[in-house]
């Protein structure tokens, strides 16, 4: 029985990811910043992450216990982007409608 309810939070965490991933916004949190590029990156923002790390560690199955966990991690990729990047930035503006749509996903703030 606890491995059913572990492979059903896994199977809804991966359809909310996919849900993010076909959204508009959704393209500058693909994958990590490159800190080639963006030098001082790691110098601003100390923990972070992206969807491609969020489904990796979903798909391993051992990171996330709750889906507040996840829900977590994904208000991180928002707060890290909105740190790092001016309120005037595409980079912003993505962050803000991904914040919105994790809300409508979590509507509760829980689930």
């Amino acid at each position: 029985m606890q491995n059913d309810k572990k492979n059903q939070i896994k199977s809804d965490m991966l359809t909310i990811l996919r849900k993010i991933d076909e959204q508009q916004f959704a393209w500058p949190f693909r994958e990590p910043v490159d800190t080639t590029d963006v030098k001082d990156y790691l110098n601003v923002i100390s923990n972070p992450i992206d969807l491609s790390t969020i489904e990796k560690r979903v798909r391993k199955g051992d990171w996330y216990k709750t889906m507040q966990m996840l829900r977590g991690d994904l208000l991180l990729i928002v707060s890290n982007c909105k740190k790092f990047n001016d309120p005037a930035s595409t980079y912003y503006e993505a962050a803000e409608s991904l914040q919105k749509f994790i809300n409508t996903l979590f509507p509760d703030g829980r689930k």
